[in-house]
């Protein structure tokens, strides 16, 4: 019988670096989840993921990563995986990445990254130059995302509660901002649109 019996969380604003038993190392982004097996891990490298983490997987056996929105299989790679209620997005940095999804299958070589919301494609990338993702380095870099998702993001890395008015879902937000600065984040995020915002403590 194969149990989860490792269960590492983050909360928001909070970050961890998971080493595995081969190895292999987890960073984990804000709001995160992480569940595996540490009894049988060579034999069955699979682990589950909600929220959002960066793999440096070791070659071995098959290594798993299961989410709600679609399962990623490697051997030995570098990759990004985020999976948020119906957001799902992979990027492959090294080796060789597999996405299994409901009726889906493709496979992502360096350098491409494929992203879903609510099981359809919106964005199929060939040209990461990046070596990393950019939450990594502190940066929080969004593209096309719905408003909605932009202010979930902020709540994550900087703790904080949001309410805001139904009308704007209809925005759309392309930009970054730094995660360790709340207010310039913000302005970064709301003026382009022109939404007004307040602080209450």
């Amino acid at each position: 019988l194969f149990t989860l019996d490792t269960t590492i969380r983050t909360g928001n604003s909070e970050r961890e670096i998971v080493s595995l038993p081969d190895g292999s190392v987890v960073h984990m982004n804000v709001a995160s989840s992480l569940s595996f097996s540490d009894k049988n891990w060579n034999e069955n490298r699979t682990l589950e993921l909600d929220g959002e983490g960066f793999f440096e997987v070791n070659e071995g056996s098959k290594f798993t990563v299961k989410t709600s929105n679609g399962d990623i299989s490697v051997l030995g790679t570098s990759f990004n995986v985020r999976s948020r209620r119906t957001s799902f997005e992979v990027s492959c940095y090294s080796g060789k990445v597999e996405i299994f999804k409901p009726y889906y299958k493709q496979q992502l070589l360096p350098g491409q990254a494929v992203r879903f919301e609510k099981n359809d494609i919106v964005k199929s990338e060939s040209e990461l130059t990046e070596k990393m993702p950019f939450w990594k380095k502190g940066i929080i870099k969004l593209e096309n995302a719905p408003f909605a998702r932009v202010l979930e993001e902020l709540s994550y890395v900087f703790d904080i509660e949001v309410e805001y008015d139904e009308s704007l879902n209809d925005l759309v937000y392309t930009g970054s901002f730094n995660d360790n600065d709340l207010k310039t984040a913000l302005s970064l995020v709301c003026e382009p649109l022109k939404v007004n915002y307040q602080f209450e403590s």
